[in-house]
């Protein structure tokens, strides 16, 4: 039993990897921005929580403020992000997204509308329901499980 289940998670790893990667090679082929690994979490990161503070980024990515800091910055420079007072605290920062931060996520919906176009649609509706259902299920498992520091190494 434990061979079979570790040759299925095995199995499902090769395959949601392969799927990612190609759909990644597709969607870099589309964009024309040349941004790092940590620059996109973190614009990710301003474009679903903003406004936010730096301290909210550094807590997400897991970096040092200064490394966090010097990422925004360029962002800022490159016109993805800005900062601003926050009028409601004016010793506090609030970052946001610039013009081409916007550019970049309207951009992204294009590509990922295609994606449902010419992948996506393919599948029944029941099909992606559950694919839906289990990937969350799974989800929660992984959330619940780091949570309670499960997943480390002895």
């Amino acid at each position: 039993m434990k061979e079979v289940l570790e040759r299925l998670v095995e199995e499902i790893n090769r395959y949601s990897y392969d799927m990612n990667a190609q759909l990644m090679r597709v969607q870099e082929a589309l964009f024309e921005d040349d941004l790092s690994p940590k620059q996109t979490v973190i614009l990710d990161f301003v474009h679903t929580h903003q406004p936010c503070i730096i301290s909210e980024i550094v807590t997400h990515v897991g970096s040092s403020p200064s490394a966090v800091s010097q990422i925004v910055t360029r962002l800022e420079r490159d016109n993805y992000l800005k900062r601003n007072i926050n009028p409601h605290n004016r010793r506090e920062i609030v970052v946001s997204l610039a013009e081409k931060g916007e550019v970049y996520y309207e951009r992204e919906s294009q590509i990922n509308q295609l994606i449902i176009e010419k992948i996506y649609s393919k599948m029944s509706l029941e099909d992606l329901m559950q694919l839906h259902t289990l990937i969350k299920k799974l989800h929660t498992i992984v959330e619940e499980e780091l949570e309670h520091g499960q997943l480390e190494s002895n």
